[in-house]
């Protein structure tokens, strides 16, 4: 049987879209995109996205739903600097549902996913010296290297 129709069939026979969540390993938002509009029984929901065939697999005492991309895959994209957003629009499921199968000790704090979205152009001390020395302020260097005037100075 289909995670879907075992989704629906239990929503149906009184199950919480919650308790189903966590049974499944997914987030609440993809257990609902599973539930046809009409049998929805809380809020009704903008609009659902497409329904797609997923298998289950067991895992630690619960099943859980195979995604579109592997466990393998998701870490892959990840550890290669791709949002865990951005993996979730390509697997179709929440962004939540996404980092709870990225470790933990994987995971990048804000700052570091800044960084890695934005790498500073490789501009070192001596560039930035040898400028200053040619007489050009700060802010005309930072807009001939493509940084800013406080990086600049920073890294002088």
């Amino acid at each position: 049987m289909l995670i879907e129709e075992e989704v629906r069939r239990r929503y149906a026979a009184g199950e919480s879209a919650y308790a189903l969540a966590r049974e499944f390993g997914v987030s609440v938002h993809t257990v609902r995109a599973r539930i046809p509009a009409a049998e929805w029984r809380g809020r009704p929901a903008k609009e659902a996205p497409a329904l797609s065939a997923r298998s289950a697999q067991l895992r630690s005492g619960g099943v859980r739903m195979v995604l579109a991309l592997s466990d393998e895959e998701i870490l892959t994209r990840y550890r290669a600097g791709q949002s865990a957003t951005a993996i979730s629009r390509a697997a179709s499921v929440d962004c939540r549902t996404i980092l709870r199968r990225i470790p933990e000790t994987e995971r990048r704090s804000h700052l570091q996913a800044q960084q890695l979205n934005r790498p500073a152009p490789g501009v070192d001390a001596e560039t930035i010296r040898a400028l200053r020395a040619r007489g050009l302020t700060w802010e005309a260097i930072a807009a001939e290297v493509g940084l800013s005037g406080k990086t600049v100075r920073a890294r002088a």
